[in-house]
């Protein structure tokens, strides 16, 4: 009768060692899968904020060149004015441009709405709609100047060149904030990681 005790302790033995075997594998899997879901986490928010940053860095380029082309549209805008000014003074009235500003005007404006369709923010892209709108207007407001004197004219065209500085103005304004917010948070030494 002294041989049982010592079968059943070895085969207590031998069953709690396969069952430990069992439970160290499992437990092992379990460890291996949650490493393996926490390192596809990482992955994943490594490259969302890879595509943020790169999403953020082509917003900042394209804003930039943007407020640059604005700032042509401005200036073509002024250089209409002033020329439909001199025409209306010399009692020249003529709705052409003069040559190479109607090209000016076309590809800068194929430059704006070409920028314009790549900003996500709706703000940019509402004013720089508006510009279009007041741009043209003034594309077209060349006739308003005829029959009036010197001195109404000028005054025309003082309005007139306020009202689009403010509205340029007010564009770039709009621009250099969403520019300025886009470089309080620019890492680019952190890019393509």
């Amino acid at each position: 009768m002294q041989l049982w005790p010592q079968i059943i302790t070895a085969a207590a033995t031998l069953l709690a060692s396969f069952l430990g075997f069992f439970l160290s594998g499992e437990l092992e899997r379990r460890r291996d899968n949650r490493q393996a879901a926490h390192d596809k986490l990482l992955r994943e928010e490594k490259l969302e904020l890879q595509r943020s940053e790169r999403r953020e860095t082509f917003q900042l380029e394209n804003l930039l060149l943007l407020a640059d082309a604005i700032q042509t549209m401005g200036r073509l805008n002024v250089e209409e004015i002033l020329h439909d000014e001199r025409n209306a003074l010399s009692d020249v009235f003529s709705t052409e441009l003069p040559k190479g500003l109607n090209q000016k005007f076309y590809d800068n404006t194929l430059e704006v709405r070409r920028l314009q369709a790549r900003i996500l923010d709706d703000n940019i892209r509402m004013k720089v709609e508006e510009l279009h709108a007041i741009s043209s207007a003034i594309m077209e407001s060349s006739t308003e100047l005829r029959g009036l004197n010197d001195e109404m004219i000028r005054a025309r065209t003082m309005d007139t060149l306020t009202n689009i500085i403010t509205s340029f103005d007010k564009a770039q304004g709009v621009i250099g904030r969403k520019i300025r917010s886009l470089l309080q948070n620019y890492h680019p030494d952190t890019m393509y990681r």
